[in-house]
């Protein structure tokens, strides 16, 4: 069963920087994902899909400050993946590593109305 959304709220206590960006190429799809041990007649067995090296082209900063106008960020272990021209609001974290994505999915489930409105 899938897990709702985490709340906008919730995400922009963790965001260190909130922008509205494109996935302009995926670096890299790792298989490093947790393999079920239900059985495969299941038709939900929680499978996630691996994490992902991506480049995000930036059209606006809502929150945060980034030089750059693309940026390389993790999508860790989770229940999406990312595709070129993927195209919402990214909430991201910071690690040693750079940035990482926040939230249980991508970019489309906030929409940037939603989260301009939450920032207000």
């Amino acid at each position: 069963m899938a897990l709702p959304p985490i709340p906008i709220r919730t995400l922009l206590e963790e965001a260190d920087l909130v922008i509205v960006a494109t996935v302009v190429r995926v670096i890299e799809r790792r298989n490093d994902a947790p393999i079920s041990d239900l059985p495969v007649t299941y038709s939900d067995r929680g499978t996630a899909a691996g994490s992902e090296r991506c480049l995000l082209q930036i059209d606006r900063i809502l929150r945060g400050v980034e030089d750059q106008r693309e940026i390389e960020v993790l999508k860790p272990i989770a229940q999406y993946t990312l595709e070129v021209g993927d195209h919402g609001p990214f909430f991201l974290g910071t690690t040693q590593d750079g940035y990482v994505l926040l939230g249980r999915y991508g970019p489309t489930i906030w929409t940037i109305d939603a989260v301009a409105a939450a920032l207000e």
